[in-house]
């Protein structure tokens, strides 16, 4: 899968996905954050595992803010 992300449901800008999980973590939880609006969203917590394509697929199905507003 492509690591390309959605631009931001919020603002429209640009997000990026970083690993967010404590060294000794056996899950990995992923953040994805706006790099303008700070908007974001985890993915791995509570207990959830979560590969990193599972949560770019995720923030990439949502619907964006405006379309659901209008």
């Amino acid at each position: 899968m492509s690591d390309k992300l959605k631009p931001c449901p919020f603002c429209g800008g640009n997000a990026h996905i970083e690993d967010i999980s404590e060294p000794d973590d056996m899950d990995a939880i992923w953040m994805i954050v706006c790099k303008k609006c700070g908007g974001s969203a985890s993915f791995g917590m509570d207990g959830c595992d979560a590969t990193k394509d599972e949560a770019i697929a995720a923030w990439n199905r949502r619907p964006d803010v405006a379309s659901v507003l209008a």
